[in-house]
């Protein structure tokens, strides 16, 4: 799977012209997460189930860096189990994995930029959204070499691909989408 920014961004702006969140999305992911999905812009679904949304970069005049939001309830699961293990500690130990972690991360970054400008209007360098808008990985990470949740990542993999992801499927092939 070829991993490059400009790849990704195409299939982000595919589901955003193409996956937009109807009314039944909405009340799904409601009844999925149990409130009212603010921000929702966008579904990727698996066997017309929804796997993950696309949120807002700013919901209710705040930041919000995640970008990518898992809410099935079958994927949640699994991944939950397999980071209850304490996965994130043993992998945020291991060189190979803190390098993907830093691309997967940069290009987090780029999709998230990407997302807002065409979504919102630009920021500039001394808002104080801008730093975590633009340059923060998944989840608003600060460090591009860790790990924040498994699910965090997995909803990234699962929305456009990632280096990441592809390393959990492998590892764990009970996470590959059925």
């Amino acid at each position: 799977m070829n991993h490059t920014l400009s790849d990704k961004i195409k299939k982000l702006n595919t589901i955003m012209t193409e996956n937009k969140a109807t009314d039944e999305d909405i009340k799904s992911v409601r009844e999925l997460i149990g409130r009212y999905p603010d921000g929702m812009h966008a579904t990727v679904k698996h066997n017309k189930r929804i796997i993950t949304v696309v949120s807002n970069t700013i919901i209710r005049k705040k930041p919000f860096p995640t970008l990518f939001w898992l809410v099935d309830r079958s994927a949640t699961k699994k991944i939950s189990a397999i980071e209850s293990t304490g996965l994130i500690k043993e992998l945020e130990k291991d060189t190979e994995i803190i390098s993907l972690m830093k691309k997967d991360n940069e290009i987090y970054a780029g999709l998230r930029s990407f997302y807002h400008e065409q979504n919102n209007l630009p920021l500039t360098a001394d808002s104080p959204f801008y730093n975590t808008i633009y340059k923060t990985g998944a989840g608003g990470l600060q460090d591009h070499g860790r790990i924040r949740c498994l699910h965090l990542h997995m909803a990234y993999h699962y929305s456009v691909g990632s280096s990441f992801g592809e390393y959990l499927t492998q590892r764990f092939p009970d996470l590959r989408l059925q």
